[in-house]
């Protein structure tokens, strides 16, 4: 890939960058319900977060830290990826053991956690969690108080108590559908919706984050007693996928990403094989990071079901069944190049890796497998920063030149805000180039949410509000017109330099098209 589309300083700066960056590990957490309580709740004990080196090129896990825990029924790691958020389903009113959410600080030498705070958003189980775009909110699903709720998050990565909530009601046919039990929130691939499944009431809904609460934007019904679980959006944010746990199957509809409409469902396909009569338990749904392949797990016909994806229509057909080594397939996991799947086998105590077949999708048994007690989730951490080089500096003068204009100030103390963090005296923005982390000053930049270029006078930052992704790796690129609403400074021999723009997602070293870029 060539850097010629880049400002020269730039592209030197990215050039110099790529052995560093390539020398950084990707580390993965995995929870674990090492035991069992006996007591009447259930609630689990003796539970950790285990971290994982991972190599890319065997798909081999080494053990670095265990962290004890609270069994987390999910995690999450922020965009910024300095933090991981985990939440814990303790439903227990008896034992006063309730739902928790814990943050840990992500070390990015050696990708150990520390742990932060702990907010518990009151007598709830929590299921899953997502955080924003813009790192500033935690959304939570309470599956056993038909609850959603929202966290806000300061800028130490630290979570405040509940800013807002949201409550379903309803039932189902099933037993386990007698109230509303919300089990999955997950953004949307614009970052602009969040995605949820309420697997008491059969539905799945489109909410909009909306300061610290949610509302309503669209819902659809699924067949009657599917007992909706997890969701995943296809890469081009068109479709919706759904797995059901009760009814073990896979439902797509119709999803406007620009409006957050669920359409109507255009393909129900299972994720159990044609000859099993026993009982259903469909669990795990996730997209393959080249957007071509669907993998859904099945607790009950113990299997990992994948799926080719027609990119035109969305449509889903057969690929076939991974079963080797499966056990109580609560959670799979597929690593950011997209040639390796593993398989938290909850019933083996075990995670069992399979690899992934470029060109079909097909999972093939590697014979791997990686001890663990009852492993739960699984996330994997991208390479982790390095510290910024010498080019990128942006030096004080720079802020004492904003502030004399008062114009600027909210501009450069929103910058500041929305960076998340400054390194002394210089504020930095967080960008990926072809899977190495370059942070970028100095120059025209984007962080996740805002449009962001610097006045050619008095070189203070500008903003435009805009959401431009959630959870992606991104790719920079040279845009030839300034973003509307990013207007110069009126001082004399105003005018802005092009800004860098966002251009389309890093997905296991795929070519980029530069034609693409906006």
């Amino acid at each position: 890939m060539t850097l010629s589309g880049l400002p020269g300083a730039v592209a030197q700066a990215v050039g110099s960058s790529r052995s560093v960056a390539a020398d950084r590990p990707t580390y993965v957490y995995v929870t674990s319900f090492e035991n069992r309580s006996a007591s009447p709740d259930g609630s689990p004990d003796a539970n950790a977060i285990y971290v994982f080196q991972f190599d890319p090129g065997t798909g081999t896990l080494t053990p670095v830290q265990q962290v004890p825990g609270s069994g987390p029924a999910w995690m999450e790691i922020d965009p910024s990826k300095r933090f991981l958020y985990a939440c814990s389903s303790l439903n227990g009113t008896e034992t006063a053991r309730v739902g928790e959410v814990d943050v840990y600080a992500i070390d990015p030498r050696d990708g150990t956690l520390t742990f932060l705070n702990r907010v518990s958003p009151g007598d709830r189980g929590p299921a899953q969690l997502t955080v924003a775009p813009d790192g500033r909110h935690v959304v939570v699903a309470n599956y056993y108080y038909g609850e959603y709720v929202v966290l806000p998050v300061g800028q130490d990565g630290r979570l405040g108590a509940v800013s807002g909530s949201l409550k379903n009601t309803g039932s189902g046919p099933h037993p386990r559908q007698a109230a509303s039990h919300p089990h999955a929130v997950t953004f949307d691939p614009k970052g602009r919706f969040l995605g949820t499944a309420d697997l008491g009431i059969d539905k799945v809904q489109i909410f909009r984050l909306a300061g610290g609460g949610l509302e309503r934007v669209s819902e659809a019904s699924v067949t009657s007693g599917m007992g909706p679980r997890h969701l995943a959006f296809s890469r081009d944010g068109r479709t919706l996928y759904v797995i059901g746990e009760l009814d073990g199957n896979i439902t797509a509809f119709a999803y406007d990403s620009t409006t957050g409409a669920i359409g109507r469902p255009s393909q129900t396909v299972s994720t159990e094989p044609s000859d099993y009569a026993g009982a259903h338990s469909g669990a795990e749904i996730a997209l393959h990071p080249s957007g071509r392949f669907l993998y859904g797990s099945n607790r009950g016909s113990q299997n990992i079901a994948g799926y080719r994806i027609d990119t035109s229509t969305g449509q889903l057909s057969l690929i076939g069944f991974a079963t080797q080594g499966v056990n109580g397939p609560t959670n799979f996991a597929i690593d950011p190049t997209g040639r390796w799947l593993y398989v938290n086998s909850t019933g083996g105590n075990e995670v069992v890796q399979f690899a992934i077949v470029p060109r079909t999708g097909a999972l093939e048994p590697t014979g791997n497998t990686t001890p663990l007690p009852a492993p739960g989730v699984m996330v994997f951490h991208p390479r982790s920063v390095g510290p910024p080089l010498p080019v990128l500096r942006l030096h004080s003068r720079l802020r004492s030149r904003a502030g004399r204009n008062p114009q600027h100030r909210a501009a450069q103390t929103r910058v500041l805000m929305l960076t998340r963090g400054s390194v002394g005296s210089r504020t930095v923005t967080q960008l990926q180039l072809a899977g190495m982390e370059v942070l970028l000053a100095l120059a025209p930049f984007v962080c996740r949410g805002f449009a962001v270029s610097l006045c050619r006078p008095c070189r203070s930052p500008l903003v435009e509000e805009g959401p431009v992704g959630a959870n992606k790796s991104f790719l920079v690129g040279v845009a030839q017109q300034v973003p509307s609403g990013v207007k110069p400074c009126g001082r004399r021999g105003g005018g802005l330099p092009a800004p860098l723009v966002v251009g389309d997602q890093v997905l296991g070293g795929e070519p980029f098209d530069w034609s693409r870029t906006t």
